[in-house]
């Protein structure tokens, strides 16, 4: 799964249909504490996945969201990416 401050994208066994509202809902774990989301998003595309038959990734965009969970959002996607570079630059010394 990919997320971002305005959708994410998902992989499922059940194809929603595209222009469909659905709810997102899972948890981040953000400074030190877990927070659940759930989110209002609408389906912008929906393909099958050409290697695994019945599996289809998904690309949703929110509706209706408050700039406090964008906010949480996109603190969490800067946290992880941090955390990907101090490993990358561990694994070199």
């Amino acid at each position: 799964m990919d997320i971002s401050g305005g959708g994410l994208r998902f992989v499922a066994n059940y194809a929603y249909e595209k222009d469909s509202t659905i709810l997102c809902k899972y948890n981040l774990w953000i400074a030190g504490e877990g927070k659940e989301f759930r989110l209002l998003g609408r389906v912008l595309s929906v393909k099958q996945l050409e290697n695994r038959p019945g599996i289809y990734e998904h690309r949703v965009q929110y509706i209706h969201m408050d700039d406090d969970n964008r906010e949480d959002i996109i603190k969490y996607i800067f946290d992880e990416e941090r955390k990907t570079i101090q490993k990358q630059r561990n694994m070199e010394d």
